[in-house]
């Protein structure tokens, strides 16, 4: 990689963290800067090595809902410092449909999946607007 590809990717995971994290409040009072630090530094690692290959071509909504449950997984290594010990699956679900967005906004991959809605959520959702006339 070469040094403006990293600087773009350490500037692309900066959003994708803020983003995020912002109102999560993921970490436990006792984490500190550095623990944090390394947390962040693995898991970007983590989605890179792992996850990132998978969707140079077309993803399904299973896949997709599997590797946000391997991004979750992969979390529970950092128990000591996450509420409520790992990531929560709306969480890790931003990270990594946020980091996807901003790989395909610089060219690096295709058109990410959206993120996929549970059947049954839907079912429920269309029940409340068709009570509501919508």
């Amino acid at each position: 990689m070469s040094t403006k590809q990293s600087f773009l990717n350490r500037e692309l995971w900066l959003l994708t963290f803020q983003g995020a994290f912002q109102r999560a409040k993921i970490y436990t009072k006792e984490a500190s800067e550095k623990q944090r630090k390394q947390f962040r530094e693995a898991l970007s690692e983590y989605v890179e090595q792992n996850l990132l290959q998978q969707y140079h071509g077309k993803v399904n909504d299973e896949k997709h809902i599997e590797n946000i449950h391997a991004l979750i997984k992969f979390t529970e290594k950092f128990e000591p410092i996450l509420k409520p010990g790992k990531l929560y699956f709306g969480v890790a679900q931003k990270i990594l449909n946020l980091y996807l967005k901003y790989q395909w906004c610089v060219g690096n991959s295709q058109e990410p999946p959206h993120f996929p809605v549970y059947p049954e959520l839907c079912n429920r959702r269309n029940d409340r607007f068709e009570l509501m006339h919508l």
